[in-house]
């Protein structure tokens, strides 16, 4: 699952670059009371942890709309462990709230700590540079970086063999593009097979071609940046509409088809994306 901006809205994705992403959890929506619902250190990953002024954020939103996104949370055995909301969780009970949106399912320990791992690499409050290189690490090691049987492989990987760059970057939901995934793994002593790699064969690109591909990228980046801002500064109805339109997006790309160009919609927020 890939997640919608700001709110922990999940949109559907399928498996990329070969690789099969962390099975989605069985979800029921519930709601629970909140002094029940547990927090783990180890499925926080965020260095600094709550931070104070996206709490206050968040704060100001309950009081307007009159609730937040469901909390994702994981059941292990009795216990109630948050996964994906710490930021959240901490509003409601700040406000003195005794009950909690949810979406709760069964985890073995495994289970949840894989699923936490990323739960904040696509939507919310964005990610330091530490955040990243905390995700990294617990990535590799909990040995995420090769693959597993059970996992839909390409038909020239092995259970146990070093993925590529580009399945990696996609596991990690594109916090670190797969060039840097290469350079960190290297600065590891892991050296990638060169026919994973470059399954065409080698070609290096012009320094020319690799300044246009960054601009690219960078505009790319920065036109994301730009959604963000304005569905934070929409009404809960349009930013609906808004993420629906975003996933109609995602999803024509997923399955190699060229978006159709939105100009307006049917609400009150005009679009030309």
């Amino acid at each position: 699952m890939v997640r919608g901006v700001g709110q922990g809205l999940a949109v559907p994705a399928g498996p990329a670059g070969g690789q099969q992403v962390t099975k989605e959890p069985r979800w029921k929506s519930q709601e629970l009371e909140t002094a029940d619902v547990r927090q783990k250190p180890e499925f926080q990953n965020r260095v600094k942890g709550i931070d104070g002024k996206h709490v206050q954020t968040l704060t100001r939103q309950l009081e307007k709309d009159g609730r937040l996104a469901p909390i994702e949370v994981a059941k292990i055995g009795k216990a109630l462990y948050v996964v994906e909301g710490f930021h959240r969780l901490e509003v409601y009970k700040a406000t003195g709230r005794k009950t909690i949106d949810a979406k709760v399912a069964q985890m073995t320990l495994s289970e949840a700590k894989d699923w936490a791992l990323l739960a904040n690499t696509t939507h919310g409050k964005n990610l330091s540079q530490a955040d990243k290189a905390s995700i990294f690490q617990r990535y590799i090691v909990a040995g995420r970086h090769v693959w597993s049987e059970g996992e839909t492989m390409p038909v020239t990987a092995l259970a146990g063999t070093l993925k590529s760059s580009r399945a990696i970057s996609a596991d990690i939901n594109g916090i670190y593009s797969h060039e840097t995934v290469r350079t960190k793994l290297k600065a590891r002593g892991l050296d990638l097979d060169v026919t994973v790699e470059f399954p065409g064969g080698y070609k290096p690109r012009q320094p020319e071609e690799d300044m246009l591909v960054s601009e690219i990228r960078h505009e790319a980046i920065d036109s994301l940046w730009d959604f963000e801002r304005h569905y934070q500064s929409l009404e809960m109805e349009d930013q609906q509409e808004l993420l629906g339109i975003a996933r109609g997006i995602i999803q024509n790309l997923e399955d190699g088809k060229k978006p159709n160009r939105v100009t307006e919609c049917t609400g009150r927020i005009g679009l030309d994306i």
